[in-house]
């Protein structure tokens, strides 16, 4: 006799630890014929037929049922390779469509509501006020036991999808890349929709699983800007001489340049605690190149006048602070930023009209 399949009806039966007991009568319809007797039809009477029947323990293979399962959340981090320009203080992103496709992978017969948490991470620490969220339906498995994808393309306008894809839209994805990060931490919370749904349970693989990639179109925003700076201390002994005769110097700034972005130059006179030094003026009108159209190394030559507005105070100049920023407007259209690329600073300090010594003067 085989048992082909059971069915309670809306009450179920409650699984314990694994187990249900069947008590129920079984009905059992059929025809039935005696073999092999030495009685005439004339001889036989009324035929009772007792049947017993020894059940052992029965493996269920598929059930379908209501299935409340606690989920472990999946919890991934995609590390976002930057170059470190874009990480210094005060550098800013505002990447105005980033684009991450999410594969999440089900095993089972069980169609799931997901709760997709989105969090950026800098030196192990969530960046404050850019974590963002979206809803997710998971779809069950097409064969249990074998994975089917769910595959979703999470961006800021809905644009760049492909038909594999579903496209969610959260309007401020923007955020999770406006301060350069390591990494995203991705965190999946799901639960089980519906109730009744089937599950295989010999399937090896009754399992979650995900697949991520990040893609981010180069299109920024107003507000995108990065910085890089860098210090040169403790001159005030070196510039001593010179000041005994000028009152005007010039920094000589020679840059090599792989980021295909036209640059800012800006210095700073510091004294010896690291302050603005004010009655100073700087000139330049010149910019660093950008990196050749092919990648490849540019290098730019900027001359800044440094001079007294107010006497004295090239006196207490100790040191220059040097700053490399770029806005928006900078981008040479079409080529990406990379995780190789860098800038390299050289300087040198020179007297523009040279100086007159006196023979006679002593100091």
């Amino acid at each position: 006799m085989t048992f082909e399949k059971f069915d309670f009806g809306l009450s179920g039966k409650t699984l314990t630890d694994g187990f249900f007991n069947l008590s129920d009568e079984v009905s059992i319809e059929g025809d039935i014929y005696i073999k092999d007797t030495h009685l005439t039809t004339n001889q036989i009477g009324i035929v009772e037929i007792k049947p017993n029947f020894q059940i052992g323990d029965i493996l269920l293979s598929v059930i379908e049922c209501e299935i409340l399962p606690v989920i472990v959340p999946i919890s991934k981090n995609l590390v976002i390779n930057l170059p470190q320009y874009l990480k210094e203080e005060n550098a800013k992103l505002d990447l105005q469509n980033p684009i991450l496709n999410l594969k999440i992978g089900n095993t089972m017969g069980v169609s799931m509501d997901a709760e997709v948490i989105l969090i950026p991470m800098q030196n192990g620490v969530a960046i404050l006020g850019a974590s963002v969220s979206c809803h997710l339906e998971i779809a069950a498995a097409q064969k249990l036991g074998e994975t089917t994808w769910s595959n979703f393309c999470i961006s800021r306008q809905g644009e760049g999808v492909t038909d594999q894809y579903k496209s969610v839209v959260i309007p401020e994805i923007s955020n999770l890349l406006m301060i350069a990060p390591d990494e995203v931490n991705i965190i999946v919370n799901s639960t089980v929709i519906g109730n009744r749904q089937q599950i295989d349970l010999y399937s090896p693989k009754n399992t979650l699983e995900m697949n991520y990639s990040l893609s981010v179109p180069l299109d920024f925003g107003k507000e995108f800007n990065i910085i890089y700076s860098d210090t040169l201390i403790s001159l005030k002994q070196k510039l001593k001489n010179i000041l005994n005769y000028t009152r005007q110097i010039d920094v000589i700034a020679i840059i090599e340049n792989t980021i295909p972005m036209d640059l800012n130059f800006e210095v700073i006179p510091l004294d010896s605690l690291n302050r603005q030094v004010v009655g100073i003026s700087i000139e330049s009108t010149d910019s660093i190149k950008s990196c050749n159209t092919d990648g490849s190394i540019s290098i730019s030559n900027l001359n800044l006048s440094i001079k007294e507005t107010t006497p004295g105070s090239l006196d207490a100049v100790d040191g220059f602070e040097f700053k490399i920023s770029a806005t928006k407007n900078n981008l040479i259209a079409g080529m990406p930023l990379k995780v190789d690329q860098y800038i390299t600073l050289e300087i040198r300090v020179r007297i523009p009209d040279g100086i007159n010594i006196n023979p006679n003067n002593k100091n």
